[in-house]
């Protein structure tokens, strides 16, 4: 198994999450432990970067893409063809809005290799700070933004930014037991 630390890039104080994974974890599926894991609702296009670019392929953008599809590449199998990985760089990157605001990028460090146990063989988040950003604020410019108007009650834009995400933000809650929650619903 891996433990990765997941930090999202340009935002004080950090937003980041630690989770093991099996080394088997096709990185379709490690897409979708990095939404639960940070909360993200799976509603934009993402990539992977290694020396290779990994994503969705579709039909309709197979001609067009220049990345690799996620759905066939283990996340074992990433990080060995991976040639700045095998000289001791210890992470890559993971994007995710790449068509909307500026995307948000994530930069995945990998802390550890465990071996797996039969109580620990699937994803877990085991640790993580601060909030996910809600989605579509408008990358990190937006967020920061948000942030200033739905902590101050008395900004004039904080009723609209209430109302538009859903009531009260705390930037610095996270629950480790939602994480993990949302991260069993995959099973």
């Amino acid at each position: 198994m891996y433990e990765l630390h997941i930090e999202i890039l340009g935002i004080t104080p950090t937003i980041w999450r630690n989770i093991l994974v099996p080394d088997d974890t096709k990185l379709s599926k490690l897409h979708r432990i990095i939404q639960a894991a940070f909360g993200w609702t799976n509603i934009c296009k993402h990539e992977f970067t290694f020396n290779r670019r990994y994503g969705k392929r579709a039909a309709y953008d197979a001609l067009h893409d220049r990345s690799y599809d996620e759905r066939r590449i283990t996340l074992a199998a990433a990080v060995a063809q991976d040639t700045a990985l095998k000289a001791r760089r210890t992470s890559f990157m993971y994007a995710y809005d790449l068509i909307g605001a500026p995307a948000w990028s994530h930069v995945v460090s990998i802390e550890n290799i465990i071996v797996a146990n039969e109580h620990n063989d699937w994803p877990v988040c085991i640790a993580g700070e601060n909030a996910c950003p809600p989605e579509d604020v408008g990358g990190v410019d937006g967020y920061k933004d948000f942030v200033r108007i739905i902590t101050d009650p008395h900004h004039e834009d904080y009723p609209a930014t209430y109302r538009r995400y859903g009531g009260p933000f705390d930037p610095k809650g996270f629950d480790l037991n939602s994480a993990n929650a949302r991260i069993r619903r995959l099973r």
